[in-house]
């Protein structure tokens, strides 16, 4: 799943800085082809993948501390019930 998100997160990044050549008259001579500016698309795809993995890790850890947490509440309220 990982190698899919990057895998789409460069692909976009590439077409978003590419859009401009790709719509205009492609004539010989009529500027870069977008197969030269592949190293900005290529580390944004990368730092958003990293992001978004480590946004999910952060949002597993968040949801079993949520859920220790109130597993430890209700074991203290039924021991300290009177």
């Amino acid at each position: 799943m990982l190698a899919i998100s990057l895998f789409v997160n460069i692909l976009a990044f590439w077409l978003l800085f590419n859009l401009p050549w790709l719509l205009r008259d492609r004539r010989p001579g009529a500027g870069d082809p977008p197969q030269r500016q592949w190293a900005m698309p290529l580390a944004l795809g990368i730092a958003l993948t990293v992001l978004d993995a480590l946004r999910v890790q952060f949002l597993l850890q968040m949801g079993v501390l949520a859920g220790l947490g109130a597993l430890m509440y209700w074991g203290r309220s039924i021991f300290l019930r009177r």
